[in-house]
């Protein structure tokens, strides 16, 4: 059985994937932007914008695409971010904010 550490709301064993998913320039611009907002909602148009980067790339970091970014250490997976779906006129988007405990 894991323990929930108190100070991180994470369970033990997460922490080295949690470490090794900051390693990566790209996650680690993201995941600052969007403490840096919090605790608004951002869309990946307006992340990629902010930190200067490509929407590939800001989406590989949020979610893994498997090939260069990882899915088992994007930031939506290691728990420092969520997602939730929102509509603009008639068309879905998907809005992404930093978790409270990070």
């Amino acid at each position: 059985m894991k323990k929930k550490d108190k100070n991180l709301g994470r369970e033990d064993g997460n922490d080295e994937e949690l470490l090794l998913s900051l390693q990566s320039e790209e996650r680690r611009k993201v995941y600052i932007y969007l403490r840096l907002i919090f605790p608004a909602w951002a869309t990946i148009s307006e992340i990629a914008r902010e930190i200067k980067s490509d929407y590939r790339n800001v989406l590989g970091a949020l979610k893994g695409d498997g090939k260069r970014y990882s899915k088992k250490l994007a930031l939506i997976n290691v728990d420092l971010v969520e997602y939730k779906k929102g509509m603009l006129g008639r068309y879905k988007i998907y809005l992404y904010r930093a978790k409270r405990k990070g």
